[in-house]
């Protein structure tokens, strides 16, 4: 199967499925593969989620039930 049949095939697919295929590629890759430029708003607002996060003030949830949540929106 060649990448073009791949894309054509994944082009039939729903919303729901090309996001659950695009969460499957993105695990394939790791995180290390994913290089991505914030801006400056960006950087500021990660920092202040990641000081929340570390006093405890922040609520977490599994990866997996935040994944659910976002599938369900699609």
């Amino acid at each position: 199967m060649t990448l073009g049949t791949l894309i054509d095939e994944a082009r039939k697919l729903s919303h729901r499925e090309q996001g659950q295929l695009l969460d499957e590629l993105i695990l394939m890759l790791g995180p290390e593969a994913v290089d991505v430029a914030l801006t400056e708003a960006q950087e500021q607002d990660l920092d202040r989620r990641i000081d929340e996060y570390r006093s405890g003030r922040a609520r977490t949830i599994p990866g997996d039930q935040a994944f659910d949540r976002l599938r369900k929106r699609l």
